[in-house]
């Protein structure tokens, strides 16, 4: 009930702060930017983040071949269509749609939806990773044109606090997958002994101990296969870096950043995005962008378009992906059906490990 009620306070907050952005910066400057980009330029955008997802199938798809599940692309397209969707109506880094991937495909090829939920979860592993793997490039690339982007002290010092932070959580998660050393639990187990969230902290440790094993069994797996999957990862998070270049190119009419300026967005919209607390990060996304691009000299009533094309091509392709849960009957999936696709897969892979 309380979570209900917090929940919804943030959705309203959010709402407030995307209706004061735009009472803001003024509809009728949006309207006219939105002629100046026309049809061609929000296809070009919208082929851009199409392409992003699609290059995750590819990859997800390779690694269920590895498993010895050929799902064909047209079903593990629609799988990964709906488990992003479910992510992003989501306010969770944890739950996500994987498990609801897992139960599509493995219905559909009568197969163990924990193994396909264990490809799931490695997959969504190698997005995290490639994800922090641009975040230092685009670090990188900063501190090298430094002069140029003249940014104030404190984003630096930002900067460094969450490159630490994150570094810090990517090297112990990869130390945890490929020797199995349960480092997450262990710590979750020690912050519930020290009385931090005590209840919640005895929930969530064996629930990250099942999917540390999970993945972990899937690294072992085919380390070649995870390899030509990263790499589809890896692209995709690349071709996310430059759609606002696809589209304030239509809006300048030509390209309004330097490599610096596009690792700055970049870099700064995806640390903005670390905690989503409403769905879709609904009112923090767009408050953000406004703050990012102003960084780089973008006027507000330019970035609200940009954020208008955004939550349209949001709304198609998450719009589509709710429905096909619909459509298959995966939104009347209780947590009760994921629990035991989770457990089930601990269970199995425990004997699988003493074997």
């Amino acid at each position: 009930m309380k979570k209900g009620i917090l929940y919804s306070i943030l959705i309203l907050i959010a709402i407030g702060v995307v209706v004061l952005i735009f009472a803001l910066v003024g509809l009728e400057k949006v309207a006219t930017n939105l002629k100046l980009i026309g049809i061609e330029g929000f296809l070009a955008y919208f082929i851009a983040a199409l392409a992003t997802l699609f290059l995750t199938v590819l990859g997800w798809k390779i690694i269920l071949r590895s498993h010895g599940i050929n799902a064909s692309l047209a079903h593990t397209s629609i799988a990964q269509l709906i488990g992003y969707s479910i992510s992003a109506v989501t306010p969770s880094m944890y739950v996500g749609g994987e498990p609801l991937k897992a139960i599509y495909i493995g219905h559909l090829y009568n197969t163990s939806k924990t193994k396909v939920f264990a490809t799931a979860v490695f997959a969504k592993f190698q997005e995290l990773a490639s994800l922090i793997a641009l975040i230092y490039t685009g670090t990188i690339i900063m501190l090298i044109e430094a002069q140029q982007l003249q940014l104030p002290q404190g984003i630096w010092t930002a900067l460094l606090v969450v490159d630490i932070i994150l570094g810090l959580v990517f090297f112990l998660a990869l130390r945890s997958i490929i020797k199995n050393s349960p480092i997450f639990p262990d710590l979750i187990r020690w912050l519930g002994r020290k009385g931090i969230f005590r209840r919640k902290m005895e929930d969530w440790a064996p629930k990250m101990e099942r999917i540390e094993l999970l993945v972990h069994q899937a690294f072992r797996h085919d380390w070649k296969a995870g390899t030509r999957a990263f790499i589809h990862n890896f692209l995709s998070i690349v071709v996310a870096c430059f759609k606002p270049v696809i589209f304030f190119y239509f809006l300048k009419g030509q390209n309004a950043f330097s490599l610096g300026e596009i690792a700055l967005i970049f870099t700064l919209t995806q640390i903005s995005l670390v905690l989503p607390l409403t769905p879709g990060a609904l009112g923090i996304y767009e408050g953000g962008q406004i703050g990012i691009f102003s960084l780089v000299g973008i006027l507000p009533g330019d970035t609200a378009t940009f954020l208008v094309i955004v939550r349209f091509t949001d709304l198609l392709v998450v719009g589509a992906g709710l429905y096909m849960a619909v459509h298959f009957g995966l939104i009347r999936i209780t947590k009760a059906d994921v629990d035991a696709v989770k457990q089930e897969g601990f269970s199995a892979d425990k004997e699988s490990s003493a074997g």
